[in-house]
């Protein structure tokens, strides 16, 4: 074991609790583990690993190239990895509170992990630590932050032919209306819907409601309220576990902004709602139909950051065709 990475476990705490939860895996019936980490798209990746080895202290070692990836997987050199500091390896350290039982694969569990650099250092650039200071950050105010996200996306019959000739547009959408809030489109998306929908209560994940959108194959769901960690976890665990669904049934799901196949068809969104409350009053809210100052500061400090938001936001050229 990586004596740093050691150190960084159990300043955490995860060493007994990782033992609760590899004792608790195995008694559902669980023999393999997902480890999943988000790259720097906020894409959850993942191995699969048995479980005493997925749910080990000291992590499972992944390449740095993660934090150099973009879309396709081609890769843009960061300072973190190029070739002039040997893309230097990092380690996945399983959080045990995110550590789940799959019960419709028996034998699977899965884990998320925080990513650390070989120093024991926390890795300069991750998805999970910036909510974990903004959440720091409110608490030092007397503060509670809450999140929740909306996702439009658009499902499609799986077809290896034509997906591997780029032939897009002779895709067959899932649902050939585009009517939203529909229970009549047909094929009818109930069965899918209640397999996710089952599949989030399974693994701790409150999802809202599953709906039709404004487009052929197009469908939206909303993740219940919680704070941003819990919320942003959610939100990746829940897109991975759909496509995964999906594949199941002979079908793909894209979260892509533009689709393009069709050019009546909508563009997808992603939907971030976020408010913040103080002994159970919600400080942005007046109780008169309008927002508080604060709120009024809150909305201020966003304007005043979207330019750099946009990077994160809105990361590809696709994403500026929805706009």
């Amino acid at each position: 074991m990586n004596s740093k990475i050691s150190d960084v476990s159990n300043a955490l705490g995860n060493a007994e609790e990782l033992a609760a939860q590899y004792n608790r895996l195995k008694l559902l019936g669980a023999r393999f583990i997902q480890p999943e980490f988000a790259d720097i798209n906020g894409y959850l990746r993942a191995k699969i690993s048995g479980l005493e080895k997925g749910l080990s202290p000291s992590g499972s070692g992944i390449s740095s190239i993660l934090a150099a990836v973009i879309s396709g997987d081609t890769m843009a050199l960061t300072p973190f990895s190029n070739f002039d500091n040997g893309f230097p390896k990092m380690v996945a350290v399983p959080d045990p509170a995110t550590a789940v039982h799959w019960p419709w694969q028996p034998d699977m569990a899965a884990v998320l992990c925080d990513l650390i650099m070989e120093s024991g250092e926390p890795r300069p650039v991750g998805p999970r630590p910036i909510p974990k200071k903004g959440i720091a950050h409110y608490e030092a105010l007397g503060i509670t932050p809450k999140a929740t996200l909306e996702y439009e996306f658009y499902i499609f019959q799986d077809d290896a032919a034509l997906l591997d000739q780029k032939r897009f547009s002779e895709l067959v959408p899932f649902g050939r209306t585009w009517d939203f809030y529909s229970v009549s489109r047909s094929p009818h998306f109930g069965d899918l819907a209640r397999a996710f929908l089952g599949r989030m209560e399974d693994v701790g994940i409150d999802i809202d409601a599953f709906h039709t959108e404004y487009g052929h194959g197009m469908y939206e769901y909303a993740h219940g309220v919680a704070d941003p960690l819990t919320a942003a976890d959610a939100a990746v665990r829940g897109k991975l576990y759909f496509k995964q669904l999906c594949i199941e049934h002979g079908l793909f799901a894209t979260y892509m902004a533009h689709p393009g196949i069709r050019p009546d068809n909508s563009s997808s969104g992603a939907h971030h709602n976020v408010s913040i409350w103080r002994d159970g009053t919600n400080l942005m809210w007046d109780g008169n139909g309008g927002l508080t100052q604060i709120a009024r500061h809150f909305a201020a400090g966003v304007l005043k950051s979207l330019p750099d938001l946009h990077l994160i936001f809105r990361p590809w050229v696709n994403s500026y065709r929805r706009m």
